[in-house]
């Protein structure tokens, strides 16, 4: 655990979160080691990462202040199989493992939300967006300006891109505003800018710290927007724990949840009633992504079950299912009930047409001979390619003569059918009708009854194989 020197006010409940996390990893023998640096010195944390390759640890936690700094470092420990979790105002970039913290975007959004709600009409918003080269704080400010722009209260938005220049304008005479963002946090001239707010102007910052509380509970601030750091600390830990147990450095993002300090929060009472939410909502967060990977599951499952079972030329059921459906059906069959029915139907001259047009054209012809013989059919009848240009047709619960005027209607609409390679064809099928208990009790009987009927389809039972 690479991190600044204790104690910082700041990071009191990320402390919290790491050794919350060492001591329950503990009993499973792992070691922590903290490797604290001077405030939040680049130089010695980068010393300190130069130092751990000859180490080679397990894994890394580190809290950097200035992240591109790292990436070269970063990359060589990970080449040498040591996956490195960061957190803080970094981004998931090199080779870094993974990234714990809150989305920017949405921590941006939600102070715009917040200032949106208390500026008058045609207001005034005065912005520090912070330092633009962090990618962090630029993500932040790109949120909070599109919740202005989905604002329906019309305001004027003045930019500053420095602190002192922000502070250069409110000890101006005149000066005034109705709206304050300040999105950096650490700015060291934050105290000074804040005490220049009066009211009714309100201002709108990010982390709950010893110098943003008292200006949440004066009213000052209308809203901090904070994130957990206690699930930081405590999710980089047990994070890293995971890419070392699953061998695995695919870089990705851990979301830290984001809380909305209001002042009623800024009491000890008010930050444990904030850390509760938070805490729900980490809950809600993963038992919705539980659900969310159950649904892509079951989603995954029905696409395989889908290719399964289905012909990749019509999107008919394949022959096995088909034959499996029959075998249903006729098992379900008393006596007394009205018959299970089957056609069975072949493409006639299916053999001329491929020697005359080719296999492609057959492809089509079989195409449009499927999509007519469904149009004919009732929507619970059940239809499947059984063979090359054969087709299955369940009849369940059907007297024989609406089977009869079903196979009739099939005919008409088959010749009806065309295809592209030759508009002027005229397409035609043989059909053979079967039923229980007639032709049989069981599916296999209704096929082979099919089948052995004499001069309806020729050549069935070797195409079928061929197929």
């Amino acid at each position: 655990m690479v991190a600044p020197q204790e104690p910082f006010t700041f990071f009191g409940d990320f402390w919290e979160g790491v050794w919350s996390a060492a001591y329950e990893l503990a009993p499973l023998g792992v070691q922590v080691n903290n490797i604290l640096v001077e405030s939040l010195d680049a130089e010695l944390q980068a010393q300190s990462l130069e130092a751990l390759l000859a180490a080679s640890p397990d894994a890394i936690v580190l809290l950097p202040s200035e992240s591109q700094r790292f990436d070269s470092l970063i990359e060589r420990h990970a080449r040498q199989g040591s996956p490195v979790v960061t957190v803080f105002n970094d981004a998931p970039l090199s080779g870094r493992a993974l990234f714990v913290g809150p989305d920017y975007r949405v921590a941006g959004r939600l102070a715009g939300q917040m200032l949106e709600s208390v500026l008058p009409p045609q207001g005034r918003v005065v912005a520090l967006a912070g330092c633009r080269r962090n990618a962090h704080l630029e993500q932040q400010y790109g949120g909070f300006l599109e919740a202005l722009r989905a604002s329906l209260t019309p305001f004027t938005l003045t930019e500053y891109d420095t602190a002192e220049g922000l502070l250069a304008a409110l000890n101006s005479a005149g000066f005034s505003f109705d709206g304050l963002y300040v999105g950096c946090s650490e700015t060291p001239f934050l105290n000074e800018i804040l005490r220049r707010v009066r009211r009714p102007a309100r201002a709108v910052t990010f982390g709950l710290t010893d110098v943003t509380r008292p200006y949440l509970e004066s009213g000052t601030l209308c809203a901090v927007i904070d994130s957990s750091r206690y699930y930081q600390g405590y999710l980089a830990m047990q994070k890293a724990y995971e890419c070392v147990h699953a061998r695995s450095l695919e870089s990705r993002w851990v979301s830290i949840p984001t809380s909305v300090m209001l002042p009623a929060h800024a009491t000890i009472e008010g930050q444990r009633a904030s850390t509760y939410q938070v805490m729900e909502t980490v809950l809600r967060q993963r038992t919705c992504q539980l659900q969310n990977y159950k649904q892509e599951l079951d989603l995954a499952n029905a696409r395989l079950l889908r290719i399964a079972e289905t012909d990749s030329v019509t999107g008919l059921l394949n022959r096995r299912r088909f034959d499996e459906l029959v075998d249903g059906a006729v098992a379900g069959y008393n006596d007394g009930d009205s018959p299970v029915a089957l056609l069975v139907l072949a493409l006639d001259d299916a053999e001329g047409i491929a020697g005359l047009f080719g296999q492609r054209a057959t492809e089509q012809a079989v195409q449009a001979v499927a999509a007519a013989i469904g149009a004919a059919c009732r929507p619970d009848d059940i239809l499947g390619r059984t063979g090359p240009a054969e087709f299955g047709l369940l009849l369940p619960q059907t007297p024989l003569a609406l089977a009869q005027a079903v196979s009739d209607r099939i005919i008409e609409s088959v010749s009806d059918a065309r295809m592209a390679a030759d508009p002027d064809l005229v397409f035609s099928v043989s059909v053979g009708l079967v039923w229980t208990p007639v032709h049989g009790r069981t599916g296999s009987e209704l096929r082979s009854a099919a089948l052995a009927l004499p001069g309806k389809i020729e050549h069935f039972e070797e195409l079928r194989k061929a197929g």
